[in-house]
């Protein structure tokens, strides 16, 4: 797709008002459920530096942040290339006195350092960045040595019968439900919000690819767990 970075832009530029509400509609409520795990395995220390890439409305990003202590120096980054996206977060930690700070950034071409984080994070955003490769190699290279990379994502499951019907609710249903949100206007006369968040699952490597790219990217050990009868992944990477 020509243009993709601008058009995903747009994508959650239009979805931001309604994003939580909808992530708890469309996966029955499990969404908060693996983005806790997803924080349980981080097994986050209160004083280490964070980054959530691509950190949406900010969620899961303050939920980290109540883990962190600015006493010992703990301190959560999230950062986004959507305008409303960010809007959401810094309204939800708005008054609020956490160890976080918001930033307008692109997670292809990160304005950080080498070495300047224990951990990342990464939650449901993978398969909207245009260049996967390139993404996993900015992760790496902000991480500091011995730190670990966290990515949830939405994941083809391998057992055929439920693939299947994994494949009727991603591609067929959820368009129809995320009506409710993006009315079904198309965006740049391509897709509506969520027959793209639809589309792009189509477009997005099996996980053994996926896993790959990890090690491709420079990270010398990828675990992965599965939830929701696989077809949601964690993939845990070690720098």
């Amino acid at each position: 797709m020509e243009n993709k970075e601008n058009f995903i832009k747009k994508v959650f530029n239009t979805i931001a008002h309604d994003y939580d509400k909808m992530n708890l509609l469309l996966t029955f409520g499990f969404f908060p459920l693996w983005q806790k795990r997803l924080i349980r395995e981080m097994k986050v220390i209160p004083g280490e530096k964070i980054i959530d890439i691509c950190c949406g409305s900010g969620k899961m990003t303050a939920e980290i942040s109540e883990l962190l202590s600015t006493v010992d120096g703990g301190k959560i980054l999230g950062i986004d290339f959507s305008e409303n996206m960010l809007l959401k977060a810094k309204e939800r930690v708005e008054n609020k006195n956490l160890p976080l700070e918001f930033f307008y950034q692109d997670a292809l071409n990160l304005e950080f350092k080498n070495n300047s984080f224990d951990k990342a994070v990464n939650s449901f955003a993978l398969r909207n960045l245009s260049s996967i490769d390139k993404a996993l190699s900015e992760m790496f290279r902000v991480l500091n040595e011995g730190g670990s990379l966290f990515v949830l994502e939405v994941s083809k499951p391998e057992n055929r019968f439920i693939r299947f019907f994994f494949e009727i609710f991603y591609y067929n249903i959820v368009p129809l439900i995320g009506r409710i949100s993006d009315k079904g206007e198309k965006i740049d006369n391509k897709y509506s919000a969520y027959e793209w968040l639809s589309e792009s699952l189509k477009q997005f490597p099996e996980k053994k690819e996926i896993i790959n790219s990890f090690y491709k990217a420079g990270f010398r050990k990828v675990d992965t767990k599965n939830y929701g009868f696989g077809g949601i992944s964690l993939y845990i990477a070690k720098k």
